[in-house]
């Protein structure tokens, strides 16, 4: 059962901007499994709604992805926590990005105008943007040594630990970024803003304490809400009188 499911996952990670639309031959030959496999994962993930059919049999991603993504963002941030990221973006007068991980690759769960987190996958780029630090700095060692492999982050990771914030400077950007923790103490999300070298010089000390700030009360929001118990109602004792009566 666990290596069907992990195969799905597989399946499902297929699909992107480049290649929107797969079908079973395909399917079989990137995962090494073969065509029978691959036409029965795709008819069940289709059966539950995370896949809908194209054209020449091929398949594409469900819209019921679409209504677990809107249920995930609602149980995780409130509508006022997404007020607090765009007050900041409206603050700052610079797009903001909410980034999380998604076990593979960053992804951009919300913010405040067009994205500007990243320029490409570590591996590639040999660069780490200012939310990947915190990221990073929020998982174990080994983990992040494996997302980043060749970039001596030990000593930059232990700061941001230490200090709840990460900067991002090269020749073209300028970024810093904070975590937001859950009530386990776990990091949930990078808070984060990417300029150009001459709008970071003019207010890159009023966007590290922006970002900062918001980050620290979008923690306390979280951690607040998730902290509360969850009491189930009781029917008030006429409501009770009158159940064991019907019963009755």
């Amino acid at each position: 059962m666990l290596g069907t499911v992990c195969r799905a996952g597989d399946l499902l990670e297929l699909f992107d901007l480049e290649n929107p639309e797969w079908g079973a031959t395909a399917v079989a030959r990137q995962l090494q499994i073969t065509k029978s496999q691959a036409h029965e994962m795709l008819v069940s993930l289709e059966a539950i709604g995370l896949l809908r059919r194209a054209a020449r049999g091929r398949f594409r991603l469900g819209w019921k992805t679409v209504s677990l993504s809107q249920r995930l963002m609602k149980s995780e941030f409130t509508a006022e926590e997404a007020r607090l990221v765009q007050q900041l973006g409206r603050h700052t007068d610079t797009a903001v990005d909410l980034i999380t991980f998604d076990g593979h690759r960053c992804v951009r769960i919300g913010g405040f105008g067009p994205s500007n987190h990243s320029r490409g996958p570590v591996k590639q780029t040999g660069v780490v943007s200012a939310t990947g630090k915190v990221l990073l700095a929020g998982m174990g060692s080994g983990r992040a040594e494996e997302l980043a492999p060749d970039l001596d982050l030990e000593l930059e990771l232990a700061a941001v630990r230490e200090r709840q914030v990460a900067f991002e400077d090269d020749e073209e950007r300028r970024g810093v970024a904070a975590p937001v923790i859950d009530s386990d103490g776990a990091v949930l999300a990078a808070l984060g803003v990417t300029v150009d070298p001459d709008a970071w010089n003019a207010k890159g000390s009023l966007l590290t304490r922006a970002v900062t700030g918001t980050a620290k009360r979008l923690s306390e929001s979280v951690r607040r809400r998730h902290t509360l118990p969850f009491v189930m109602g009781e029917p008030s004792l006429a409501e009770g009188e009158r159940a064991a009566n019907m019963a009755v």
